[in-house]
């Protein structure tokens, strides 16, 4: 156990000390079988709970519970280790007393899930439930009326109700004495980072303090004219730390600038000087707008509401190749869906890579599309949980009503085209009844590829009246024929081989995926299996409509006197007797939708109203559909549950080790919606985010065994022809194109595997060639002898201060200090090493680089570093120049306890191996600057703001001279500057030994400051 002392910024732009005591978590025993996430309150929660507040008129609240950790539940295991000698003293303990933890301290890896299920379980006490859409949401819901809710994010809760609701406020009580809390409150707060205000039209959220500490990467001038240059490693670093930090901002309050940043950080790898400038005009931009604010509207709580998702994309505009798509989707007046304008509050947004290779602006737009539509779906069912409560997540449409505006500018595959018909005919419903006569003719204009061909010849006015819209998917629907076994098959090929988690995708995103492909495999069976069975199911009642489980429904047929023979496609495209009837998936007992949760266009207090629908008896589309045998409405289940559960927890893309936790946690229960739970629990967003990039990091090329399942996949696909039932429409020169095609992709195939053979063969090579050199043998086993060996007599070590040995070959490097202050110096600019730069002629001779003014004994001016250091390297070379002049390393004392920690501006950090008096001369007088030696790089010493102000100094940058007031103030020391513009100063000769007199004293610059009136 060791304390951690850190400065903690509290309210005003003031900092308190913090100490906390922390357990070195590595060192316990079980560390690789501990469960090592727990979930956080999602930022879509948090804007659903500000709407509700704002909506209801409740009171909000925020509090901070201090040392969450220690106030969680007894520890389940038990766990041993050596408090710190404080913590001995204050219990009365021997020092080094061995003790057994109650508490899941600090430290430990599961300590953030233990806190979490402590908060869980003493609210369900409390009688609040947690919601399916985020297990760090809890709502209040006496006799099925919301009444309360809770968010939580680690120890930062807010507590939104009704400030009148006697039972709301007995909760709060026995929450605030059941924790020990620290700031608790109302209205006006930071939460996460953000400042959160209420005010008469909401709440208004925004980050200026936290915009203040962006600061830009520095760039010389020099350096800032060659645009197409590629960054250092270095920059690389920095330039991922002030993307992350302003992409943060992004994510927070900031949707304007998460385009651009995405766009940024996909071309950091290959990042140029020119990505740094738009770097940093992005951070100036963002921070001249720091008192942005985005804005919670107090909508009327009897206001009918609605959600609406607006997308878009552009294609192949990454470095890459690849395509980005935006996503925003906002709460706002159900009115707007009717073309009134409105207030929008906005509920989810996020800029990203498009994770499919779109081959057209189209495909970019439409596979935008599809993933807005998930976006705006989940949203849907969490604020319908909120509201309503009781959801089953096996019956997502018994919370959700689907809406999505058609927009087709691809080529539309038999499949597609069957899910076509119920978005168009949603996306009807959404249209004013007097205009819907516009609704079959801008789906025709949409149209493309087959879809397209299948009503060339059509009169203009074809479907220009209210129903087109029917019309127009009862052709495209008879041109396809009877359903084809195809249609079932690349279904159930999606789900069993290519529905795995893919690298980056949440686990939200994954099971929604693959539970959409079982349901539309469901679907797709349904369709199929009458015309495959040898009789034909027809006198089905409108009474047997089954509330299916999909996520997506679809429009399906009923016959009641019709048989069609099977296999008759003429029969089939006749078939529009008036026997013929529609109803909707799920609809209730006579087709009517008197039920089921809503969207909009209805009338009624709130969006997620129930029986805000009515449909009198179901609707007839006689003389428009064909008839098809067996509706779509009965669902034949595919696999049993727990089947279906264990392969979602297979294909989530777990290690062995990570599964086990999964299935320990799941206790026997393989039900989906307790897989889904216990992997959105085990998980976070960002937890899998980082484990998926380690991986992707980690991994070569032919090593990852998920990626060559994959190519196997893809391989056999190629070899059975699946594509072919697809391509059987093409003309010639389209099968022509598609053989070529093929024959390419084989040839890359064999490549691949060859690369990948190839790969492992010169790696056994490089292998065996290192051990028969002996590559893995001691340090420096191999190297030359030197002639002349290096005389260490007289150098000062950094590390213990004695004389006759360098840091390098001090033995006491490797013994732990006594006691190690945890000091810490603020941010200093730190100068590139080495860079390369022109190596032409300066006033006083030859230019040199950094690393030749190193090695000559030169010191670099720098205004930026709050204290003078360098490192090991840089002042052994000082030591080295004095000893070759004088006979002595000119080291006046090494104080090894003096110790500091500096941050530098890539936020890492590095301590001190010793502080060391490094003696000067000036006008002959002896004197000492305290160096801080840094063990890390060979970067310069760096002359600090506090000497240059000890010594009084005035700088003229331009012509490049120094005067030191407090010393001489009628001397001007010529300064030297190096290829980087960096300012040099001699610190092994006298300062002033090609000093020139002035012809006066050089004053301060305040006495030329006009006297005040």
């Amino acid at each position: 156990m060791r304390w951690i002392l850190t400065w903690k910024p509290v309210d005003g732009g003031g900092q308190k000390a913090k100490a906390r005591a922390v357990l070195l978590g590595y060192q316990d025993p079980k560390y690789e079988h501990r469960a090592t996430t727990a979930p956080v309150m999602t930022r879509q929660t948090r804007q659903m709970q500000l709407q509700l507040t704002t909506m209801r008129k409740w009171q909000l609240q925020k509090g901070d519970v201090s040392g969450a950790f220690l106030q969680g539940r007894e520890y389940p295991d038990e766990l041993f280790c050596v408090p710190c000698p404080e913590i001995c003293q204050a219990m009365g303990l021997a020092e080094g007393t061995v003790t057994r933890l109650r508490r899941a301290c600090y430290g430990l890896v599961d300590a953030p899930l233990e806190w979490y299920r402590t908060v869980d379980s003493f609210l369900q006490e409390l009688g609040l439930v947690r919601t399916q859409a985020d297990a760090c949401a809890w709502v209040w819901r006496p006799n099925g009326q919301l009444r309360g809710m809770v968010s939580g994010h680690v120890d930062d809760f807010l507590f939104s109700g009704g400030p009148q609701d006697q039972g709301w406020q007995d909760i709060l009580n026995k929450i605030r004495l059941q924790f020990k809390w620290g700031d608790w409150e109302q209205d006006r707060f930071v939460q996460c980072g953000v400042q959160v205000e209420r005010t008469a039209e909401g709440f208004s959220l925004s980050q200026p303090q936290y915009l203040e500490g962006i600061k830009e990467i520095p760039l010389s001038s020099s350096r800032r004219k060659d645009r197409e240059a590629s960054t250092t490693e270095r920059e690389k670093t920095q330039l991922r730390a002030l993307l992350g930090a302003i992409s943060w901002h992004a994510q927070q309050v900031g949707p304007h600038l998460s385009a651009e940043v995405s766009l940024l950080l996909s071309d950091t790898t290959e990042s140029t000087v020119d990505t740094i400038i738009k770097a940093n005009q992005l951070a100036y931009h963002a921070r001249n707008r720091k008192d942005h604010k985005m804005l919670v509207h107090a909508f009327a709580e009897d206001e009918p509401v609605a959600l609406f998702g607006w997308v878009d994309a552009a294609n192949e505009n990454r470095r890459d190749g690849g395509s980005t798509q935006g996503i925003f989707i906002g709460l706002g007046p159900a009115s707007m869906l009717s073309g009134e304008l409105g207030k929008v509050t906005a509920i989810a947004w996020h800029s990203n890579r498009i994770d499919r290779i779109c081959r057209s602006p189209g495909a970019a737009e439409a596979q935008a599309a599809v993933n807005g539509e998930d976006a705006l779906y989940f949203a849907r069912f969490q604020w319908g949980e909120l509201v309503h409560g009781q959801v089953d997540t096996r019956r997502p449409n018994d919370t959700v009503t689907k809406v999505l505006v058609i927009k087709g500018k691809e080529k539309k595959t038999n499949i597609e085209l069957l899910a076509l018909k119920e978005e168009a005919l949603l996306w009807q419903e959404g249209i004013a009844y007097h205009k819907r006569y516009m609704a079959g003719p801008r789906l025709v204009s949409e149209l493309q590829g087959a879809a397209k061909r299948m009503v060339v010849g059509k009169a203009p006015d074809w479907v220009s009246f209210n129903g087109g819209v029917e019309v127009l998917m009862q052709q495209l629907r008879t041109c396809l024929g009877r359903p084809q076994v195809a249609e079932l098959t690349d279904y159930l090929s999606q789900y069993f081989r290519h529905s795995r988690r893919r690298s980056g995708e949440s686990i939200n995103d994954y099971v929604t995926r693959k539970s959409e492909l079982y349901m539309r495999a469901q679907q797709a069976l349904s369709r199929v299996r009458p015309h495959q069975e040898a009789t034909a199911t027809a006198g089905l009642g409108s009474g047997d409509g089954f509330r299916g489980t999909q996520r997506r429904s679809s429009w399906t047929s009923e016959t009641t006197t019709t048989t069609v023979p099977e296999g008759d496609d003429v029969a089939d495209e006749a078939a529009t007797d008036t026997g013929t009837t529609w109803n909707w998936e799920g609809a209730s007992q006579g087709g009517g939708w008197t039920s089921s949760p809503t969207w909009g266009g209805y009338s009624g207090p709130s969006w997620w109203q129930s029986s805000s629908w009515n449909w009198a008896g179901s609707r007839d589309y006689a003389g428009y559909w064909p008839a098809k045998g067996l509706s779509d409405a009965r669902k034949v289940e595919l696999l049993p549950e727990w089947v279906q559960g264990w392969y979602l927890l297979q294909d989530a893309g777990l290690s062995t080790n990570e599964r086990n936790v999964v299935f320990t946690a799941l206790k026997g229960d393989f039900s989906v919606q307790k897989v889904a739970q216990e992997l959105r629990n085990q998980w976070s967003e960002q937890d899998l985010k980082r484990r998926d990039q380690h991986q992707k990091a980690s991994g070569y090329l032919g090593e990852n065994a998920e990626d060559l399942e994959d190519d196997n996949d893809f391989y056999e696909a190629w070899k059975a022809g699946d594509q072919e039932l697809q391509d059987a429409d093409l003309n010639d020169e389209g099968s022509a194109l598609i053989a070529e095609a093929e024959g390419e992709a084989r040839q890359a195939w064999a490549t691949l595997q060859h690369a990948r053979r190839t790969l492992k063969e010169a790696r056994q090579k490089q292998h065996q060639v290192r051990m028969s050199r002996k590559y893995y043998g001691p340090s420096g086993g191999g190297s030359k002898p030197n002639p002349r060996p290096r005389d260490d007599s007289q150098m000062t070590c950094m590390g213990c201060g004695k004389i006759g040995h360098r840091i390098a070959n001090c033995p006491d490097k490797h013994k732990a200090h006594a006691a190690e202050a945890q000091e810490a110096a603020p941010f200093v600019c730190y100068v590139e090493q080495a860079l390369a730069g022109s190596q032409g002629d300066g006033p006083t001779g030859p230019v040199p680089t950094t690393a030749e003014a190193v090695q000559d004994g030169w010191g670099v001016i720098d205004g930026g570093a709050t204290r003078t250091l360098g490192s090991v390297q840089a002042i052994e070379a000082v030591m080295q120049k004095n000893m070759n002049k004088r006979g002595q390393s000119g080291i006046k004392g090494v104080d090894v306890e003096n110790r500091p920690v500096f941050g530098f501006a890539d936020s890492g950090e590095a301590r001190c191996v010793s502080t060391v008096d490094l003696g000067l001369q000036a006008k002959g007088q002896d004197g000492k600057m305290k160096v801080h030696a840094l063990n890390k790089g060979t970067g310069p010493i760096l002359i600090s703001i506090s000497t240059l102000r000890t010594l009084g100094a005035i700088i003229d940058f331009e012509q490049d001279m120094m005067v030191l007031r407090h010393l001489d103030a009628r001397k001007v020391i010529p300064l030297r500057r190096s290829t980087t513009g960096h300012q040099l100063m001699n610190l092994t000769e006298d300062l002033y030994q090609d000093a020139r007199e002035t012809k006066a004293a050089i004053p301060s610059l305040s006495s030329y400051l006009m006297a005040d009136e």
